[in-house]
C-alpha cells in the first residue's frame, strides 16, 4: 500500500459483487467529477492489498470506501461516497 497518496479514494471490493458491478459506472463518473483524488481499487483475493485494508479499517461488506486526506480518513458505503469526496475537497 505505499504508492497510495495523501488525497486517495480507494474501493474494496469482492471479484463477483451484483453491487460492485453496478456501481463501476457511477465509480468512474465520480473519478471524473473529483480528479483532485487518486483512485484505486483492491479486489479480495486477488490483492493482498484488500485484507490488509478490511483488517485495518474494520470492512465487512463490499464494496466499501477508504477517502483519505492527509490526516483525515473516513470509510464510507457507495450511498456517502459522492458527499464525502466533496466535502473533503480543497
Amino acid at each position: 500500500m505505499g504508492d497510495i497518496t495523501q488525497k486517495s479514494c480507494i474501493e474494496v471490493k469482492t471479484p463477483n459483487c451484483p453491487r460492485c458491478k453496478l456501481f463501476e459506472p457511477a465509480y468512474q463518473e465520480l473519478q471524473t467529477k473529483f480528479p483532485q483524488y487518486e483512485y484505486k481499487v483492491f479486489v479480495f483475493g486477488q490483492d493482498p492489498e484488500a485484507q490488509e485494508l478490511a483488517t485495518k479499517y474494520s470492512i465487512r461488506s463490499a464494496p466499501t470506501f477508504i477517502v483519505m486526506n492527509g490526516e483525515n480518513v473516513e470509510v464510507v458505503k457507495q450511498e456517502e461516497l459522492e458527499e464525502t469526496l466533496a466535502k473533503n475537497c480543497d
